[in-house]
């Protein structure tokens, strides 16, 4: 149990990340930590690898707000005035905030499309209840099972 503040993962095969209950990782908000040749590299890596699974009751905390745009539809207006606070650049009519130019993290890229541009797609499987917020990467579910266990996380918080 605890709080685990981590760059990026890289699991090798046969491996099992287990998460008790009570226990978080949370990902640093520094983009530069997530930098690799020029792209960013997802938050957990398993690429090209066997019998690899995240178990246990624990929390996968990607500390998204700092990564992901954000859809002005999606969010409330307090929730909204956090995000102007951060910084960041509102874009689409208003109707769109992105993590670039936020006011205490420098950016990765020239400009917030580009920025965008360097997220990564990952594939994952999951077991048990171990829940996950915020990922700095896109989730490609490869499951049905995969696909109501990410809904559940995300209509409980």
């Amino acid at each position: 149990a605890g709080i685990w503040l981590t760059g990026p993962i890289g699991l090798k095969s046969r491996i099992d990340l287990h998460l008790e209950r009570g226990a978080i990782i949370l990902f640093t908000p520094e983009k530069e930590a997530f930098l690799k040749d020029g792209k960013m590299v997802p938050g957990i890596t398993a690429s090209k690898r066997e019998d690899v699974s995240i178990t246990g009751e624990g929390v996968i905390d990607g500390n998204g707000e700092w990564w992901r745009a954000v859809k002005r539809g999606k969010v409330s207006d307090t929730e909204w005035k956090d995000y102007l606070r951060m910084g960041g650049t509102v874009a689409e009519e208003g109707s769109l905030w992105y993590p670039f130019d936020l006011k205490h993290y420098p950016n990765v890229a020239p400009s917030y499309r580009e920025q965008e541009r360097l997220r990564t797609h990952c594939g994952l499987q999951i077991a048990n209840e171990c829940w996950f917020k915020g990922l700095p990467c896109r989730i490609l579910p490869s499951s049905t099972w995969f696909r109501s266990a990410v809904s559940r996380s995300s209509s409980t918080g």
